[in-house]
């Protein structure tokens, strides 16, 4: 992986900053720089689901396979969607346990 540094604008800024706004009014937890990202991308030609109104409300946790809401995991800038796999139950799950092993 790349990093990109990009300079914006005053109006490609607030543009940005417009975006995260509508996709958090959508229920999404967008980030700028997953719009940055996204906009990057999108510059570089490469293919990417664009940020509209259809965001997930809900995810399935790959840990114990529970559809829950958004709200219910930590963020994790590497992922496509900014969270992490595993809902916030089972990461504590799995630090109290790796902290009571040590």
């Amino acid at each position: 992986m790349k990093t990109v540094n990009v300079l914006l604008s005053d109006d490609e800024f607030d543009a940005v900053s417009a975006q995260v706004a509508r996709a958090r009014a959508a229920g999404s937890i967008a980030s700028k720089s997953l719009v940055m990202r996204t906009m990057v991308r999108e510059s570089l030609g490469i293919k990417s689901e664009p940020m509209n109104g259809e965001v997930p409300r809900a995810k399935t946790c790959t840990q114990c396979g529970e559809s829950k809401k958004l709200t219910d995991y930590y963020g994790h800038s590497k992922t496509k969607d900014g969270l992490r796999s595993e809902c916030k139950s089972c990461k504590r799950s799995y630090q109290r346990r790796y902290l009571a092993a040590r």
